[in-house]
């Protein structure tokens, strides 16, 4: 009997959780695109405004970095299941506290670019950057090196030097105050 009572009280809870489920989706799917949309308008009153070439490209990566996270949350939360909600929650709210660091980040410096330094021992590894998506763009120096006027946003950092194994890192500016990375090279 037992047995019977617990198969039963699953199979009712079951649907229950899957409405709940869906209901919180709905809402995550409804925050992430309201708050993908007030990244748009906030980036189109920020394009009137600005009074150059630079400034206007640098804050179309600023706002592209910003809304792609977006994108790819709300076309992830569609296709996951309840068994994946919690990631999708911390997911949503990762987000959205990546968003507000990034926006309090660029008002406190007054500035939508930073320099990056980026260190190795040994020294004289060749450096390349990109943001995700994108192709890598070479450094013409060699670490140690500082890349500047890199806009706020979520930067990989790759250092390749002859002998020993290529390095990847991660840098988000609005997270890490210190823009520096720094690699430790070890020998193939």
């Amino acid at each position: 009997m037992l047995t019977y009572a617990i198969t039963t009280r699953e199979k009712l809870q079951a649907p229950w959780e899957e409405k709940r489920f869906e209901a919180s989706k709905d809402v995550l799917l409804t925050s992430v695109s309201g708050a993908s949309n007030s990244v748009s308008r906030v980036k189109s009153l920020f394009m009137k405004m600005s009074t150059g070439l630079q400034q206007r490209n640098s804050a179309e990566i600023f706002f592209n970095d910003i809304s792609r996270r977006y994108e790819h949350l709300q076309g992830g939360i569609s296709n996951w299941d309840a068994q994946k909600y919690a990631l999708i929650r911390e997911s949503v709210f990762e987000a959205f506290e990546r968003n507000a660091l990034a926006y309090i980040a660029v008002a406190d410096d007054g500035m939508l670019t930073f320099d990056l330094g980026v260190r190795s021992t040994p020294e004289g590894a060749h450096v390349s950057y990109k943001l995700s998506g994108d192709p890598y763009k070479s450094h013409p120096d060699q670490t140690d090196t500082t890349i500047q006027n890199l806009e706020y946003a979520i930067w990989i950092i790759q250092v390749r030097k002859e002998e020993y194994k290529d390095q990847e890192k991660t840098h988000d500016p609005s997270r890490e105050k210190n823009h520096v990375v720094f690699f430790i090279l070890e020998k193939q």
